[in-house]
């Protein structure tokens, strides 16, 4: 057993490996980045040069190609590692050492699979360079910056409440806006929320559950999204993780104060709220309800208060990113009512959408509610999540797969463990089918339908499946 695990470690080495070298010929094959990175690094030869070497390593279908197989490959490995029976024989330093090289590979890899650290960099250059309101000035404002333009959202002003930016300030000041020394930042960040995170999930973790600990350190969408292409999110993950821990330990007024820091980095966790107010609401817990909800609230009033008259552009601006839908059901709905009612219908599409979107997500948390307690609560915590990012979330994305992950060192039930685990890798499929569109017409409806069906289908149908379907892929699953 020691002997085969250390070969799915080394062949997950290997696929990162695979993964780091794809990234770069990502860039490669991206004329309008290469230019914007000569024009950061104030080097016209460093356009010339990516432009040749583009050409003689065949950057458009290699790059492709590398990044389909250290997926998969990673995957695979991954679902060995942790599949049963694991050897906890093993002390634990012996399978953290093995985190060593696979969180160098993801740190020097080049954030190709999204643009989102550009656009935390724009804020910073808002707030630190031309010193405008983040919340109020969209850095479109500033044309004349020629760096602005690595974002993808630069029509809007930031999105994020004030302690996401707190953390994107620390970047700043200890970084800069230099675009590279920016990237490295806000992955050295991650690294040390990440870090903690695992430490902290080891230590406070009784019975040292190390299959949850492994299938959160291990996993390829974590180390790939925050490590590789420095998502933000690990910022809201750690305040849930220690949230629910101090729920479990009956310190609701630390816990309410600390989801209510959570709360100020997205405000999706408050998805939750409702299913730990109706635990201690089943236990006729007023007062523990009264110390939750009095910590969380007391805490986002604070922060919020921080911003004065900014609240109001935040919570406006959060209206407009609401508003863009991209490879999720209620996207697939409101194409389909557009090709119905035709194209000057949007408003009418969107108010559809919203009347079939909003009761369902309604229905899912009343089910989660239903017959919820202490042992539950993980459990329905983590199935609502996959329920409103399959079903309700206008805009699916494979990182929101952390505002979950960390719960499952609570969860009990084998098949949400399974679901939870296998959308990850299907979160991380969407890439290929994603790049494979670009040949053809990414954002038709068809398209949009395949790349949502490869994300939301296989934990749907684990979740729902009749018992004799599950049992059949569980064994598959434990048998990859």
């Amino acid at each position: 057993m020691k002997t085969k695990s250390s070969l799915y470690l080394w062949g997950l080495v290997a696929s990162f490996g695979l993964y780091s070298v794809a990234s770069y010929l990502l860039l490669l094959r991206d004329d309008f980045f290469l230019e914007r990175f000569s024009i950061a690094l104030a080097a016209p030869q460093f356009l010339t040069i990516t432009r040749h070497w583009a050409s003689i390593t065949h950057a458009n279908w290699l790059s492709i190609l590398l990044l389909t197989i250290s997926i998969i490959a990673s995957f695979y490995f991954y679902f060995k590692i942790i599949s049963p029976p694991i050897p906890v024989s093993l002390p634990h330093l012996s399978w953290i050492k093995w985190l060593l090289p696979l969180v160098f590979l993801a740190l020097i890899s080049y954030p190709g699979l999204s643009t989102d650290v550009f656009d935390y960099i724009n804020t910073n250059r808002v707030a630190f360079i031309h010193h405008s309101n983040p919340w109020v000035t969209p850095p479109q404002n500033f044309p004349q910056d020629s760096l602005i333009y690595f974002g993808s959202w630069n029509f809007r002003a930031s999105v994020y409440p004030p302690l996401m930016f707190a953390f994107s300030s620390l970047v700043y000041f200890v970084f800069g806006t230099s675009v590279v020394l920016s990237i490295i930042g806000f992955k050295l960040l991650n690294l040390v929320l990440w870090a903690l995170l695992i430490y902290l999930m080891w230590r406070l973790t009784p019975s040292k559950n190390l299959w949850a600990f492994m299938a959160f350190a291990f996993n390829p969408l974590v180390l790939i999204e925050f490590l590789g292409n420095a998502h933000n999110d690990l910022t809201m993950a750690l305040p849930i993780f220690i949230g629910f821990g101090l729920f479990y330990r009956r310190r609701y007024l630390l816990a309410g104060l600390v989801l209510g820091l959570g709360f100020l980095t997205k405000f999706t966790l408050a998805l939750y709220l409702p299913l730990l107010i109706a635990v201690l609401f089943i236990k006729f817990s007023y007062r523990s309800i009264f110390k939750l909800i009095s910590g969380f609230t007391i805490t986002v009033l604070i922060g919020l208060s921080l911003l004065g008259d900014s609240a109001s552009y935040l919570f406006a601006n959060l209206g407009t990113q609401f508003q863009l839908y991209l490879q999720s059901l209620p996207t697939i709905i409101r194409f389909f009512l557009l090709q119905t009612l035709g194209q000057t219908h949007d408003p009418l599409a969107i108010s559809i959408q919203k009347g079939l979107n909003l009761p369902l997500l309604a229905l899912f948390v009343y089910f989660s509610l239903h017959s919820i307690n202490l042992h539950r609560l993980a459990d329905r915590s983590v199935y609502l999540m996959i329920l409103y990012l399959t079903v309700s979330a206008p805009m699916l994305q494979p990182w929101y797969a952390i505002w979950y992950l960390p719960l499952l060192l609570f969860v009990t039930s084998i098949k949400i463990r399974h679901a939870a685990l296998v959308f990850t890798f299907s979160l991380m499929l969407h890439y290929l089918v994603r790049n494979f569109s670009l040949y053809f017409w990414p954002n038709s409806f068809t398209w949009q339908i395949i790349i949502y069906l490869t994300m939301a289908l296989p934990p749907l149908f684990i979740l729902f499946a009749k018992k004799p379907w599950y049992t059949r892929v569980s064994r598959l699953f434990n048998s990859l």
